[in-house]
């Protein structure tokens, strides 16, 4: 046996630095199995890149990156791990680095998911800064009673497994089910959803309005944990990376192991091998036959009056998390769509506070089925000047003090000066037809987190306590004059702005 070690807290998955594996350090306690990580005893993946309208889950992982260097051509059936502990039962998904597997853990007899990362040095490296971030929040988590832990993605083993394309970083988690962005996706496609007792969407194929406050309040609970216990910046909140839990029925272990069969039945080898099978989401599908020597779970209890009390969220995908101390020198963070000002002009002291931007277009998003901020750029004007014209047209100017400690300042003057400005509200009753009362009570809560000055920004626990999350009294103040009145045309014809945004 040799050691691994995790030299680096998470920078970039696109980080340009090339460690290679070092086989005489034991800091990180990762032992690598015979030819081929374990260390102390969740994540899936995307499945697919597709947005709402789209069938994300045709594709596989390209065929020609299962070469070295590349993806593990893994197989059901295949065995990994020390003593060949793990055992591949179907794939779940893949992503541009890994693939996830659902798996039989023969030691502790339970379902687990692992994510194969590919094995090339760059994607290694990636994988084991993940590994030692992920090392870093669970000790956190050991040692507070911050309620925001238990949504947070938890760790349960990792491991090397050496195959013919080479080294391939293993990370071990519990099964989590349906990503928020496959929900959406289900609702935008089909309208179904069995918590009825949600409520009412915001607009045709958004999420239940309940659903979408639970949903954000449970991510801010998190992210409060990782910026006050963890000293941690996720930098890249977004649906694929908020995944539903299993509901305790009794376990969730149980209904694992109940909808693994359930969906295996009457499937031939080839299918389980080739095709990424997500486990079908009691929250959105309905189970009618028994599996034979396993009872059915009480999905309609999880489903009742109670559903908050089943109803569990966790983050997921720490990859591109970094340190509050330990920024990365680029700006290379957050995925266009829930990008922060700060981080398009380059202000030198950003942190926790874009999480917190990022969360508001999430919550938006989980209402409308619609991106809040997607600009379509062109060659004459580029993705960040059309994001930030559109962050101008909706919140009004940012403050000379802001500007004046960002690089790219003046970016932002060439592309928003004069703009025409009309409220979040405003834009929520004329564009998607929500009633005005609602549009009010969305913008009080959301504004708070969408300050240009990140300074200026509410933090996570603030926006967690909000009382629109807890169905609160709110006092909805006069808009502002200039406001009141809609813009002329199509506020999307105004900004250029796609289909799939406001």
């Amino acid at each position: 046996m040799t050691t691994v070690t995790v030299t680096t807290l998470a920078h970039s998955i696109y980080s340009e630095s090339m460690e290679t594996l070092d086989g005489n350090d034991a800091s990180s306690g990762v032992i690598v199995e015979e030819g081929g990580v374990t260390g102390s005893d969740s994540d899936s993946t995307v499945v697919g890149k597709g947005y709402y309208g789209l069938d994300e889950f045709l594709t596989e992982e390209p065929y020609e990156e299962q070469c070295p260097g590349g993806y593990h051509r893994d197989y059901v059936g295949e065995t990994l791990g020390p003593d060949d502990r793990y055992v591949l039962l179907r794939k779940l998904g893949w992503g541009g680095y890994c693939t996830v597997w659902l798996a039989l853990d023969g030691r502790q007899d339970r379902h687990v998911a692992i994510k194969i990362h590919k094995s090339s040095a760059e994607y290694s490296l990636a994988a084991r800064k993940e590994l030692q971030m992920l090392r870093h929040v669970q000790a956190c988590s050991q040692s507070s009673s911050h309620p925001g832990a238990a949504h947070v993605v938890e760790l349960l083993d990792a491991f090397a497994h050496s195959g013919p394309h080479g080294l391939h970083v293993c990370l071990v988690f519990e099964p989590l089910n349906t990503s928020v962005l496959s929900l959406l996706g289900q609702c935008h496609r089909t309208g179904f959803c069995n918590l009825k007792e949600a409520g009412e969407s915001c607009v045709d194929g958004g999420l239940p309005l309940e659903m979408a406050k639970e949903v954000t309040r449970q991510v801010l609970l998190a992210l409060d944990f990782l910026h006050r216990s963890c000293h941690v910046v996720h930098t890249d909140i977004k649906p694929e990376n908020v995944m539903l839990e299993f509901p305790n029925l009794p376990s969730k272990w149980d209904v694992v192991r109940y909808l693994h069969e359930y969906t295996s039945e009457h499937l031939d080898r080839d299918v389980k091998s080739a095709t990424s099978r997500p486990l079908p989401s009691p929250f959105a599908c309905n189970f009618s036959q028994e599996v034979a020597g396993m009872p059915r779970p009480n999905f309609a209890q999880a489903c009742g009056k109670d559903w908050k009390s089943f109803f569990k969220v966790k983050l997921v995908d720490l990859g591109n998390a970094c340190s509050t101390d330990c920024r990365p020198q680029s700006y290379g963070v957050q995925t266009l769509e829930y990008r922060a000002p700060e981080i398009f002009l380059q202000y030198p002291k950003w942190g926790c506070a874009a999480d917190i931007w990022s969360t508001a277009c999430l919550f938006s998003e989980m209402c409308t089925a619609r991106y809040l901020f997607k600009s379509q750029g062109s060659d004459f004007f580029p993705e960040t000047a059309s994001q930030l014209k559109l962050f101008a047209t909706v919140l009004g100017p940012a403050s000379d003090k802001f500007l004046r400690q960002c690089a790219l300042a003046d970016d932002y003057e060439l592309c928003v000066n004069a703009r025409q400005v009309r409220s979040l509200s405003e834009n929520y009753v004329y564009e998607l037809g929500i009633n005005r009362t609602l549009s009010q009570q969305m913008e009080q809560f959301l504004l708070p987190m969408l300050q240009w000055d990140p300074t200026r920004r509410a933090d996570a626990i603030a926006c967690a306590k909000h009382p629109f999350l807890r169905n609160g009294k709110l006092k909805i103040g006069k808009l502002r004059d200039s406001l009141k009145k809609p813009l002329k045309g199509s506020f999307k014809k105004i900004l250029g702005t796609g289909s799939k945004s406001l």
